[in-house]
Order: C-alpha cells, then sequence, then structure tokens
C-alpha cells in the first residue's frame, strides 16, 4: 500500500473491525470527495456506487471470517465529482489477524471508463450489426488472413442447408461447394482484395446446397488492412439471392419470348406512361414508317401527326374511350404517313394498366401494317362492282346507282334521269373471225371511247358480254336524252382498225333505248 502512495495510485484500506476506510488521494478524486480531507467511511464509497452494481461490491468486499488471503476483483460504476458515472476496476485482498480471522480487506481502484465505453460501442456496433444481418437474411463470415482461419456464423451455415461445424473454419469449408463455373471469378475476386487497399466488393455466385442442388449467392466483403497497409482480415456477409436469379431468368425468357413473338408477327410495340406524357416506340414501329434511329422515346402527339387528317378524330375517340373505361381494348385502323411519302394502312392494339383506383397509369400495345389487306379488300370491293375487261362499273353497280337516283327524286319539279342502253350487233362475228382478244380489245376501245363522253356524275357500265348502259342523271327532257344518246353512239361508230382484216372494220347496228 506504501508503494501505491508514492505512485499516486487510488488504493484502499477498510479496517472492518473500526469500520474505518482509508482512500487515497487518487481514490477520493474518483469518487468527488476531497483529495486532502479527513477521515471517510465506508459508505461514502458505497453510497456513491450505481443501484445496480451495489449489492455485488457489498457482497464482494465483506469476505467470511475464515477468507483471510482470499483474492478478488470487480468492476463498478461510481458518481463522480462532475455527476457522471465513472466506471473502476477495483482488485483486493482479505487480510486474516493474529487469530486467523479476516480484519482487514486492502486494493487498488483503477479508472476504466474509456475501456468501458469503447467495449459497449463494440457491444452496440455488433448488436446493430446481428440485428441488421437477421433483418437482411445475411450470413456473416470473417476471415484472419493471417492464420488463413474464417469464422462462419449460424446464419452461413443455415444459408447453404447445413448445421455449423466448431471444427470447420478452413476456406476449403467455403470454396469446395462452389459451382466449378463460378469458383475461378470468385477466387479472383477474393485474391484482388490483398492489393485492394480496403475497397469493398460484391459478386454473386453459385454454391451447392445441403440438400442438394445450387443456391444464388450474393456474397459483399471488404478487407482490413493493419498499421502498414497489409491485409489482415476478410470481412462481410453473403445472403440468399436464388429467387431474385430465378425471377431474372424468368423474366429473360418472357422477354425474349415476347420478342420472338413481336418478330414472327412483325408488329411495331409501343408502351405509353400516361402520367409521364412518354411514349417509348420500338425499333420495329420506327422501321414500319421509315424513321431512322430505331427504337426512341416521344409523345403520343409524336405519333398523331404522322395520322391521316380524317382518320386522327377516331382514333383520338377510341383512344380516350379506352382509357375512360368504356372499352376493354383498343383496337382501330388508320392511314398512316411513311417518311418517304407514301401512305399506310396500319391496325393499333392496346390495353390500358389502371391503378387501385381504376385510372390509366399506362398503356402498351402494337401496331400491324394493315396496307397488302387494305389493298385487298379494296381491289376484292373495286372487282364486285366492276368489269375486269374494261374497268366500268358492271350491272349490280348500275343497278345501285339507279335506285339511288330515283330515291333521291321525290318531287314532282326534280330533274328527270335517262338510261341508256347500247347493242353492238354482229360482234360474235369479230370473235369468231378474229378471236376473243381482238373481241377484247374491240370492247376496251369502245368503253374508252364512252367513257370520254361522259358528262360528270353519269356512270357507264358493262351490263353484259357486248352491250353497255349509260346512267345519265339531271337531263332536261327527252330531247336532250336523245341528243346525249345519239352523241355517244356516233362515238363508238368510229371505224376501229382491227389486226388480222384487211382495209377497215366496221361495227354498225348500234341502237340506244
Amino acid at each position: 500500500m506504501l508503494a501505491g502512495l508514492s505512485s499516486g495510485e487510488a488504493v484502499w484500506d477498510w479496517d472492518l473491525g473500526a469500520d474505518a476506510l482509508f482512500l487515497s488521494p487518487g481514490f477520493r478524486e474518483h469518487l468527488g470527495l476531497p483529495v486532502e480531507g479527513g477521515a471517510v467511511c465506508p459508505r461514502d464509497w458505497f453510497g456513491r456506487v450505481h443501484p445496480d452494481d451495489l449489492q455485488w461490491l457489498e457482497a464482494t468486499l465483506r469476505p467470511r471470517h475464515d477468507e483471510g488471503g482470499r483474492r478478488f476483483i470487480i468492476e463498478h460504476r461510481v458518481r463522480n465529482g462532475r455527476g457522471d458515472w465513472t466506471w473502476l476496476l477495483v482488485r483486493g485482498s482479505a487480510i486474516a489477524g493474529s487469530d486467523g480471522s479476516v480484519t482487514r480487506v486492502i486494493g487498488t481502484a483503477a479508472d476504466i471508463t474509456e475501456r468501458k465505453e469503447a467495449e459497449e460501442k463494440l457491444r452496440i456496433s455488433e448488436e446493430r450489426l446481428a440485428l441488421a444481418a437477421a433483418a437482411t437474411n445475411d450470413g456473416l463470415y470473417d476471415w484472419d488472413l493471417r492464420t488463413d482461419r474464417i469464422y462462419y456464423a449460424p446464419r452461413w451455415w443455415a444459408l447453404i442447408g447445413l448445421l455449423p461445424e466448431e471444427e470447420a473454419n478452413g476456406p476449403e469449408e467455403w470454396l469446395n461447394r462452389v459451382h466449378p463455373e463460378d469458383l475461378i471469378w470468385l477466387q479472383a475476386t477474393l485474391d484482388a482484395q490483398m492489393s485492394a487497399g480496403g475497397k469493398p466488393f460484391q459478386i454473386e455466385y453459385r454454391i451447392q446446397h445441403g440438400r442438394g442442388g445450387w443456391r444464388w449467392m450474393l456474397c459483399r466483403g471488404i478487407a482490413v488492412m493493419d498499421a502498414s497497409g497489409e491485409p489482415v482480415r476478410l470481412v462481410g456477409s453473403q445472403s440468399d439471392i436464388t429467387d431474385r436469379k430465378v425471377a431474372e431468368e424468368q423474366l429473360r425468357m418472357s422477354e425474349e419470348r415476347y420478342a420472338l413473338a413481336s418478330q414472327g408477327a412483325n408488329d411495331g410495340l409501343w408502351d405509353w406512361r400516361v402520367q409521364e406524357g412518354e411514349v417509348y416506340y420500338s425499333p420495329r414501329w420506327s422501321d414500319m414508317l421509315g424513321l431512322p434511329g430505331g427504337e426512341w422515346v416521344g409523345t403520343m402527339e409524336d405519333w398523331f401527326a404522322l395520322v391521316h387528317a380524317s382518320d386522327l378524330p377516331g382514333l383520338r375517340a377510341a383512344f380516350e374511350l379506352h382509357l375512360s373505361g368504356r372499352l376493354d381494348h383498343l383496337e382501330h385502323e388508320v392511314r398512316i404517313r411513311h417518311d418517304s411519302g407514301a401512305e399506310l394502312w396500319v391496325l393499333i392494339r392496346g390495353v390500358a394498366i389502371r391503378d387501385a383506383l381504376g385510372d390509366a397509369i399506362r398503356m402498351a400495345g402494337s401496331m400491324t401494317d394493315i396496307t397488302a389487306r387494305k389493298r385487298a379488300e379494296q381491289q376484292i370491293l373495286f372487282d364486285a362492282f366492276h368489269d375486269g375487261l374494261t374497268g366500268l362499273p358492271n350491272r349490280s353497280l348500275l343497278m345501285d346507282r339507279i335506285g339511288q337516283t330515283i330515291d333521291r327524286r321525290r318531287r314532282p319539279d326534280d330533274p328527270p334521269c335517262a338510261v341508256i342502253l347500247f347493242d353492238l350487233d354482229h360482234f360474235k362475228t369479230v370473235n369468231d373471225s378474229l378471236g376473243p382478244n381482238v373481241g377484247d380489245e374491240v370492247l376496251r376501245i369502245l368503253a374508252k371511247r364512252l367513257e370520254d363522253q361522259r358528262r360528270a356524275g353519269d356512270t357507264i357500265a358493262r351490263v353484259s358480254a357486248d352491250e353497255f348502259g349509260v346512267l345519265m342523271d339531271g337531263v332536261v327532257d327527252v330531247k336532250a336524252a336523245m341528243t346525249a344518246a345519239l352523241r355517244l353512239s356516233s362515238a363508238i361508230a368510229e371505224p376501229i382498225r382491227l389486226p388480222g382484216m384487211r382495209g377497215r372494220g366496221w361495227l354498225d347496228g348500234v341502237h340506244g333505248w
């Protein structure tokens, strides 16, 4: 104790018989007592002890009478002169008297507050790490590079379907389970940390599960360097990302199937984010319209600007009906301008994605080039009402227009109409003597002559093999109709030079009714 006093250490001496306590100046300073004060008693010490520590301190410092020579160490908190708590490490020994019973307890005290604060910070840090690892479902590892031993947390083992093994603490427990195709990359990543200067890393790889099969892991870590900059530890975690990788693969396959289906269908795709106003146009969409640049992002107005003016109101209405929920899906045909100036027919399809309130937040669909189909439909419609040889309206179209003309004339003072029929006499002779090709050419020439003489609004039709009909709308009277008939008959009565005949061939006997 005298050595302690001379060195200024915090020492204490408790006389159990007299219940007198000696505290060195250093100890008094720990308790916030005057350094040069008078005598003190045990309650001057115990009264400043933290309530949680008092019971253990008193039990330790009050040995039984037969415990002479017993040594002890205890840590406890005391209130210092600033009102804060100071952690003290107390070492002591029970001293026996001449009769062998304990008469004194002496020892030293050291301020360990900084150590305890550091331990508490470390505990909190480790607790945070453990909670974070539990929350993220990560398995922790700590690789001592000097001993080449690795600590694997219980969760690390659980992720690969195994129970923790105390003796299994080598790198081979980890690396031997890694998929051969991924092992070289994992080893290269770990080796690179030796010279990475403490930079974090992460890598994805497959590892064999204890119940068979492969699990995808995301490994993160960082090298811990010593004072000289040499790596001494590699610490980190790994988490199971198998579900994510499976989902990514399924998404990739789905997108691949969709891309193949789109290519097979030869459709242009579009994706409209309604709230942002942005529209994604696929490369095929651009190619279809001859636009350069492949895929691009624009607006709906960029699209609508290309639509034929006559078709645009209907397209806008179709979009509005679907966005408002009055149509289950969008399907509309319009004409659209190609970059070359040509006009295309396209079929636009789409469907909206809605939020919980039913409002459209996104709409996606396709655009299909139906120009060939529309032209075929128009040709079929034209052929149904026109003569294939001359291109003139046929009997059906003539009768339809006659009916429409008659329906329009409901009042007595409406101008009348007239129908004139022309029959080509001896046309069969032309076919039999010169062949059907020459006969067809005669019909085309005569049809052209009649078409050239036609007034605007009149209809000239081929009604049978050698008959033509003319519907004249708005004639003044019968005389005007007869004048028109003579004019048309004169046109077709002009001589026609026919191949295979000498001189000129004449068609006569044309009659009009």
